[in-house]
This record gives structure tokens, C-alpha cells and sequence, in this order.
């Protein structure tokens, strides 16, 4: 009774997914071989037990950066290698963050002149395209089987070693969740994208992105902390999957595209490493304090007390961060909790 309409159904699929397929991507078309990479800091012997981490960021943040490492290097118990895929930074930059963060490897890989198909340079008016770079994380970092990559609008209060040595039971990555699974599936297939033919075709292209692998119900993740299986994201082809998600017809952003990615097989981050200010949760000791949204505490009007619902004491921290990392008055520190940790593990 039923296979009339069936077939009339597995047509009509059949006929949008030819209209509107999801366009494949090729890494030898996008010459990430010719970004220049170059080292700043402490050499490392390749054999050493280091934290990876990642940011992505142009100069427009580069000034706040040191107000983000501070904490990640701070509570370092183990010698830390900063990846850093930058638009617009300078080397004068990574020797002065070479000589303020003692111990540490920072290894810069110049974006400047990448781009993405059908993106602009100023996504949502406080991000950057630099955010989508990310996503290139995979095939930049060939040598590298995991990292953690962290947004610039984050303090970091624990040790960013017990964030880098959770294991991923053969997930892709982790990350924190952001809402239900039904209610994020609804959110992406019914949101406004424009209006015109243009929009509706890139709706369409979105939907057939969406139903085209894995799960279609799935509980979203914020990718501003992140814990990633490189070597696994390559052998899924992670970065070309990714990109064909942000090239046109489709354009999602780059949190979009690693939730397409990833889905359901992603493993829950504990809320403790990236718990949302100005927003209220059950957290007593953050390990990873993540001010999301357009509320940065690196603003004026932020610092100075107009901030609805963000709490005192993070604004104060988050500016007594940046001054002493401006400073360089702390060199010592990295040194004396290195060693505090190998003497607790000795014992």
C-alpha cells in the first residue's frame, strides 16, 4: 500500500541530493603545505612528555593572549608546546611570548593568506575567520596525535595536563555539551539563513549536509575547549569533511561543521573544563572559566562593572592575568610548580 509513495519519496531525495550534493574537498588544492611554520622558545626533545595546545587568532587578539596562556602555563605541570595558526602576528610577537612564558615552545604557522570559499574575513562581527582555522588542525599538525585547543576568551585555573591526558575512548574528540540532542537537531534544520533563492538553496545543500552521515539527532558541543584526536580526525579525512561543510553552498561556521563531524561520537567533556560566565551553573571550582559570546571581559565597559551577571572575582582575575603577563614579573613560577608536581609524583 505504502511502496507508491515510498518510491515516490526516495525519488524526490534522490532528486535534491543530485541538486544539491555536498561539495568534496581536496587538501592537494589547498596548498597548506606552503603555510610557513617556525619555532620560538624552548627546543624539546622529541621524545619528551609535552602538552599540545592550540589557539587560532589574528593580531586583532594577539594582545590578549598572554591573559589566556597565563593560567594554562601558570599551572603547568608538564612542559607545554603552543601551536598557534595566526593571521597578521608578528615574530616580534612569539619572541616576546618566548621570553615572558619560560619552558615553553611556541610554534607559529602563518595563515595570513588563507582563505575560504564563500566566507568573509569578519564572521559574526567579534569573530574572526582565524576561528575557522582550527579545523585545519589535522593535516598542520602531522606530527602531532593530540591537542587541546582552547579558545582566547578563557582563564585557565587547573593544571591543563589532567585536560590533555583524558582519554577519548577511541572518540574524535571532546567537548562540552550545549543542549538537548532533539532540540539541537530542530535548532539547525528550522533556523532563518536568509531569504531569496540563494538562501533556499543553500538550505537545502545544509539539509543534505546534515542527513549525510551519522546521526541525525545528536546532543550539540561548544568547541571553544576542546580535546582532539588528531591522528584519528586524519584517518576520517576529518579536515576535508569539515571544510566541505564550510565552502559554499553550505557556509556554517567552524563549530558547525566539527558538530556535523563529530555528532554522537563525540565524548562529554566534564562542564568543569569550560564552564560558560556570564551564564550561571553548578560549578564550584571551574577548572576552565570560558566567557562566551559577545560578552569579552577584555572590554572596558566589562572591567569596569557593567557586566549583568558575570561575578567580580573572574573580571579581576582575568585583568590581573594580562597585566602580569604584560609584565614578565613571574618567571620563576612555571619552574617552582614543575617541580612541585615531579616531586608529588616521585612520592
Amino acid at each position: 500500500v505504502c511502496a507508491p509513495a515510498m518510491a515516490r519519496t526516495d525519488a524526490m531525495i534522490a532528486e535534491r541530493e543530485a541538486k544539491y550534493p555536498v561539495p568534496e574537498v581536496s587538501l592537494d588544492t589547498l596548498g597548506l603545505n606552503r603555510i610557513p611554520v617556525r619555532s620560538f622558545g624552548a627546543e624539546r626533545d622529541p621524545e619528551s612528555d609535552e602538552v599540545h595546545l592550540l589557539c587560532t587568532f589574528d593580531a586583532k587578539l594577539a594582545e590578549h593572549f598572554p591573559g589566556t596562556f597565563y593560567g594554562a602555563w601558570r599551572h603547568a605541570s608538564r612542559p607545554p608546546t603552543v601551536h598557534i595558526f595566526g593571521r597578521g602576528l608578528t615574530a616580534a610577537m612569539f619572541e616576546g611570548w618566548a621570553a615572558q612564558f619560560e619552558g615553553t615552545r611556541f610554534v607559529r604557522h602563518d595563515l595570513s593568506g588563507f582563505a575560504y570559499e564563500g566566507h568573509p574575513q569578519l564572521l559574526y562581527g567579534y569573530i574572526t575567520v582565524s576561528a575557522m582555522d582550527r579545523l585545519l588542525a589535522p593535516e598542520l599538525l602531522p606530527n602531532v596525535e593530540k591537542v587541546v585547543y582552547l579558545d582566547m576568551d578563557i582563564l585557565v585555573r587547573k593544571d591543563i595536563a589532567e585536560l590533555f591526558d583524558i582519554d577519548l575512548d577511541d572518540a574524535p574528540l571532546a567537548a562540552h555539551g550545549v543542549s538537548g540532542a532533539g532540540d539541537f537537531a530542530k535548532d539547525l534544520l528550522m533556523r532563518p539563513i536568509g531569504k531569496g533563492a540563494s538562501a533556499r538553496d543553500r538550505m537545502e545543500a545544509f539539509r543534505n549536509a546534515f542527513f549525510s552521515d551519522g546521526a541525525a539527532v545528536f546532543e550539540g558541543f561548544n568547541s571553544g575547549v576542546l580535546v582532539m584526536d588528531l591522528a584519528k580526525m586524519r584517518r576520517e579525512r576529518a579536515t576535508e569533511k569539515t571544510l566541505s561543510f564550510v565552502n559554499a553552498p553550505c557556509r556554517v561556521d567552524d563549530q558547525m561543521a566539527l558538530n556535523l563531524y563529530a555528532r554522537a561520537r563525540r565524548k562529554p567533556l566534564p562542564r568543569e573544563w569550560n564552564h560558560y560566565y556570564p551564564f550561571r551553573a553548578l560549578v564550584r571550582d571551574p577548572a576552565i572559566v570560558h566567557f562566551v559570546g559577545r560578552v569579552k571581559p577584555w572590554a572596558s565597559w566589562a572591567t569596569k562593572g557593567g557586566l549583568v551577571g558575570m561575578k567580580n572575582a573572574a573580571r579581576v582575575q582575568w585583568r590581573k592575568f594580562l597585566n602580569r603577563a604584560r609584565d614578565g614579573a613571574y618567571h620563576r613560577e612555571w619552574r617552582e610548580n614543575a617541580a612541585r608536581a615531579q616531586r608529588r609524583a616521585e612520592n
